[in-house]
């Protein structure tokens, strides 16, 4: 399956009203049903093989909680644009740019296929702040969680 088209689904899912409208057309597209089903064959897969990290990709509202440890991973926006800014090497205008509409597409995503809200702690077994917890000690954490 092309990236760019698991990508562009992904960045802008299409309602059920597009996927119908495109299927009359014979337009060869990947509905979004079709979408979620590949999505769930594929995570379901590597969730049955354990010992896998899943980032994103909505695993945390596909898998039951009993087979995920479902993380959040926040820090603050002034942190995010810094590192978006190196990482990418972008101004702090278009960093902001960015971070927002990664986090638009991320919550448009999450309530389009799994009619949840990604803010909603409810979702996640922890919350960790990444700007004062350091990357061993959140490794360390959820290696205490597996073995619970």
């Amino acid at each position: 399956m092309s990236t760019r088209l698991v990508a562009s689904l992904e960045a802008h899912p299409r309602s059920e009203l597009e996927d119908w409208l495109a299927e009359l057309q014979g337009e060869f597209n990947l509905t979004s049903q079709a979408y979620v089903r590949s999505l769930k064959k594929v995570l379901f897969a590597i969730a049955v093989h354990g010992s896998a990290v899943i980032v994103g990709r909505g695993s945390n509202f596909l898998l039951p909680p009993d087979k995920k440890i479902g993380l959040c991973l926040v820090a603050p926006l002034d942190l995010r644009i810094k590192n978006t800014m190196k990482e990418l090497g972008l101004s702090e205008k278009d960093a902001r740019k960015h971070i927002t509409k990664l986090e638009k597409e991320h919550r448009r995503l999450v309530k389009k296929y799994f009619q949840a809200d990604i803010r909603d702690s409810i979702h996640y077994h922890l919350a960790i702040n990444t700007a004062v917890v350091k990357p061993e000690i959140i490794v360390q954490i959820v290696k205490i969680m597996v073995q619970t």
